[in-house]
């Protein structure tokens, strides 16, 4: 397995998603951690903008320019999607939510899928932790998600779900250090065997 897991890193498509609604404050963090993180070779970068800005668009294309010099990032794809939500409840966010993440996930052509929240920034050195689960040996392992620990950015709280629904413990909820498992696709930062999600869809 030693020899198996590099290789498997290097031979994998893998594509990253992230929602952008406009939120100001987290926004120059995620970038650097876009431009800083320990991605894995031949990474495709989706961008769906749901700010409604124009300037907010104008600043992805800027941040894209910088971000595909990075010789692992395979190409960058930014759309908007201007649908708006109808109102304010818990369920009609999470059901536009989920329309955003169909649409982009539908035209997905990648073996994993990786989603980061806009307002969640991982640890640089995540991505290899939270990847290594989705093998092809692994029968069980749909989706895998980590969380930024509040005492220590740098470690990386993973956790294996198997393909069940669960609601969430609000994450300033979660003790730090802590395995936790996700059942949904805006939960932090989550990898999916790409496979099992498009069986999944829509969700």
């Amino acid at each position: 397995l030693e020899t198996i897991a590099p290789t498997l890193w290097h031979a994998r498509r893998h594509a990253i998603l992230t929602l952008f609604a406009g939120r100001e404050r987290p926004f120059p963090q995620l970038l650097d951690w876009y431009r800083r993180a320990d991605l894995p070779p031949h990474t495709t970068i989706h961008w769906v903008d749901n700010s409604g800005s124009a300037s907010f668009h104008a600043r992805l294309w800027r941040a894209a320019k910088i971000l595909g010099s990075r010789p692992e990032v395979a190409g960058i794809n930014i759309t908007r999607d201007d649908r708006r939500l109808t109102s304010g409840t818990f369920e009609a966010i999470h059901t536009h939510v989920a329309s955003l993440y169909n649409t982009a996930l539908r035209g997905m052509n990648a073996d994993v899928i990786v989603t980061i929240e806009d307002d969640v920034i991982p640890p640089r050195d995540a991505l290899p932790t939270l990847l290594a689960p989705l093998q092809p040996w692994t029968s069980t392992a749909g989706v895998a998600a980590v969380y930024p620990s509040r005492d220590n950015p740098r470690v990386a709280n993973v956790a294996l779900e198997k393909l069940e629904w669960k609601r969430m413990l609000l994450l300033s909820a979660m003790p730090a250090s802590t395995l936790w498992p996700v059942g949904m696709v805006a939960g932090g930062c989550t990898a999916w065997n790409a496979a099992t999600l498009h069986r999944m869809l829509p969700l």
